[in-house]
């Protein structure tokens, strides 16, 4: 079964493509099971950012080449201003997890866009998820999936568009969605979170370094979030 849904994964990925590629397991899967395709890996953040320097070491482990977009403050401020009237929103925390993806979609001269949303609802990968019961975490990991395609995806997309590209995201392809739903809540997050997910991948291949990187949210990993918060009054009011 999970060899079905592995397939699934290879199969609604599209090329030549970027890959929003940060090294954790969310990504790094996508980039194992891509290694045999055209396809930019690329990762975006401040110099000597958490992400810059993961993804290099995942680079290296995955023997892949990583392209990195390293920012300064003047562009995340300047793009953050872009962004938000693009969004037609003012949220801080919107606005710095979507810049990655901003700049990944500027920057790229390849077609398709591929991220790893969608496996942090499916897996449980949020920390919010350790505290609650399998019924409550049921409801919300469902309810936050939803959320994310009825409003999270459709931010993506438009990113994705407004530089003429094409958004991919396998995680949450019908078929994998579909797959995922045969083990409950749960059993897909395990004790630590995204377990089914994380043992998905080793068995696959993927080594274990990878498989056990806990997670760092991207507007953090990449340093966007500091320099917005430092730059409040120049950006964004929330």
């Amino acid at each position: 079964m999970k060899e079905e849904a592995v397939e699934s994964l290879r199969s609604s990925m599209k090329f030549p493509s970027a890959l929003a590629f940060s090294g954790g397991i969310d990504s790094s899967f996508l980039a194992f099971l891509s290694k045999d395709e055209d396809v930019e890996y690329m990762v975006v953040g401040l110099p000597d950012s958490h992400d810059i320097m993961w993804a290099e070491h995942a680079a290296e482990l995955l023997n892949i080449p990583v392209e990195k977009i390293i920012l300064d403050e003047d562009e995340v401020v300047e793009s953050a201003i872009v962004l938000s009237e693009l969004l037609e929103t003012d949220s801080i925390l919107v606005i710095s997890f979507e810049l990655p993806l901003f700049f990944i979609a500027r920057e790229t001269e390849k077609r398709y866009v591929i991220t790893g949303q969608g496996a942090d609802e499916l897996f449980g990968g949020y920390n919010r998820y350790g505290k609650m019961e399998k019924e409550e975490l049921e409801r919300n990991m469902e309810k936050d999936l939803e959320e994310l395609i009825q409003r999270g995806i459709l931010r993506d997309r438009k990113i994705a568009r407004y530089f003429g590209k094409e958004l991919i995201t396998p995680y949450l392809s019908e078929k994998f969605i579909m797959w995922s739903k045969n083990y409950s809540a749960a059993e897909r997050r395990g004790a630590d979170g995204k377990f089914l997910l994380r043992d998905m991948a080793e068995k696959s291949g993927l080594p274990s370094e990878l498989t056990t990187k806990k997670k760092k949210a991207a507007q953090y990993g990449s340093g966007i979030m500091k320099v917005l918060k430092k730059h409040r009054n120049e950006t964004i009011s929330k």
